[in-house]
């Protein structure tokens, strides 16, 4: 029984042992350390502005009728009226393009009481001759559009985006070294980095509020494209430690 008790002492030691082995191990060591370690974390933002090259251009025509295939027919009528007319202003298929049809049933003041249907059909316009964004608004007018939704400007492609990454790096790093010198801290490495919402977004332009009828007599608008701002934000994850 004696050697028995000593066997089972001497396992005991063993795993003692053994466990202190592996609480003492690196790569918890590497765990306590990264746990310490104090770090700093400041995002920064870059806008530039670049040129607009491309106008976007979304309008609709909308036809009612007592039976859905002659609200259809008319729109379609409609709408390849407008097409031809586009194309004689020298746009390709590739710039015009559906975004939106729908049918809806329509009905009268009494509940459930259908009177006919509603034929909507949406077009978006997307093209780099932004010069004849007035023309392309008086034109599908005249053929038959009679809603719009919207013209903006935008770009054709990530020009820019580079420039504000860029600045934003800079801000970014910029305000950490100040707000770190203002606490008594400096800077040692870069822990983490990340750009987040690099891209420019669409520059609107309202349109004219006048009646359908009033901007097909009217002459072409003119619309200014002007710049469209690019920006970026960029975080930066610094390790810290108090100034020497």
């Amino acid at each position: 029984m004696s050697r028995f008790r000593e066997s089972v002492a001497s396992l005991a030691a063993a795993l003692a042992v053994a466990l202190a082995a592996l609480t003492a191990s690196p790569a918890r060591a590497g765990e306590d350390d990264e746990a310490d370690r104090s770090t700093l974390s400041v995002s920064g933002t870059g806008e530039i502005s670049v040129a607009a090259d491309q106008a976007g251009i979304t309008f609709g025509v909308t036809t009612s009728a007592k039976t859905a295939s002659d609200a259809l027919a008319e729109n379609t009528a409609r709408s390849e009226k407008i097409a031809a007319a586009l194309r004689e202003l020298g746009l390709g298929k590739e710039e015009v393009r559906t975004s939106q049809f729908t049918i809806y049933p329509e009905y009268g003041r009494q509940e459930n009481v259908m009177t006919g249907y509603r034929v909507t059909n949406a077009v978006t316009v997307r093209s780099k001759k932004i010069d004849l964004a007035g023309k392309i608004v008086q034109r599908a007018v005249e053929a038959g559009a009679n809603e719009f939704q919207g013209l903006s400007f935008t770009l054709s492609d990530k020009r820019g985006r580079e420039d504000a990454i860029r600045m934003a790096t800079v801000n970014a790093r910029r305000d950490a070294e100040v707000l770190a010198g203002a606490a008594g801290l400096r800077l040692t490495k870069i822990r983490r980095i990340s750009v987040d919402n690099a891209g420019h977004a669409p520059f609107p332009r309202p349109m004219y509020k006048m009646a359908m009828a009033d901007v097909a007599r009217a002459s072409a608008p003119d619309f200014t494209p002007g710049d469209v701002p690019v920006t970026a934000t960029v975080t930066i994850e610094f390790d810290i430690e108090p100034a020497k």
